[in-house]
């Protein structure tokens, strides 16, 4: 009789598990689910790499990035026709692009935690549109810790004298933080529209290497990023043709 009444009781309370149906509930459990964590956490992993790049310490003792190896708007073009991460590790590297598996890397453990907290809460993509890309942004600013100082102390470099609070540092501030936005705007579009196709495949019948609902996400993170880099880049120039 025990027995039957803790039967009884556990099914019942599978009966009344609540699922979640609103942002914001989804915005409760993004901030423990150790799945969306991780997606998060490598998202801001990956545009770290690009932002190191551009403090401005770096920058004059590298010549402003202009280093730095990047994709032809041609290969652009043909890099977003990669359908699969062992195409994608293959094309970068054979282009000679910087830190390529490191980048890989990302992409394949971002788009896995994503992919693994859609299918546990398959609810999230009845979702709309903009509460999906609303979610990722407040998650992205809620866990970026990182600072990147867009301003000398008082240094003189090549003869001049550039003020902590003075121009160009500024402008050149202003400049990167209008980059990073419209980066981020571009990637929550292509999160926030990407986990119905996850959801029609699988990692486990796909395998890694060869999703391309994934890779064709990552594909276009890697895209903003470029372009993210080369508006970054743009600025750098222009800052350093203040300085020197």
């Amino acid at each position: 009789m025990v027995l039957l009444v803790l039967a009884t009781s556990c099914k019942k309370d599978r009966i009344k598990e609540v699922r979640p149906k609103t942002a914001a509930d989804f915005e409760k459990i993004m901030a423990v689910d150790k799945d969306f964590s991780s997606f998060i956490s490598s998202s801001i992993e990956l545009e770290n790499l690009t932002l190191e790049k551009y403090k401005p310490s770096i920058l004059v003792q590298n010549n402003f990035g202009t280093n730095k190896k990047v994709l032809t708007p041609a290969q652009n073009e043909e890099f977003k026709k990669i359908k699969s991460f062992v195409e994608m590790r293959n094309f970068l590297n054979n282009h000679q692009i910087e830190e390529a598996n490191i980048i890989v890397d990302i992409l394949e453990k971002q788009s896995l935690s994503f992919y693994n907290f859609v299918k546990k809460y398959p609810e999230y993509s009845k979702l709309g549109q903009e509460e999906k890309e609303i979610l990722i942004g407040n998650s992205l600013k809620a866990n970026d810790k990182l600072t990147i100082s867009t301003q000398f102390s008082n240094s003189r470099i090549n003869g001049k004298v550039m003020l902590a609070n003075g121009d160009p540092m500024q402008a050149y501030g202003l400049a990167i933080e209008g980059c990073q936005n419209s980066y981020r705007t571009a990637f929550r579009a292509i999160w926030a529209a990407t986990d119905l196709t996850m959801l029609a495949t699988s990692f486990e019948t796909a395998g890694i290497g060869s999703a391309v609902a994934f890779a064709a996400a990552c594909v276009a993170t890697y895209y903003a990023d470029q372009e993210r880099g080369n508006c970054m880049t743009l600025a750098a120039n222009l800052l350093y043709n203040e300085i020197f």
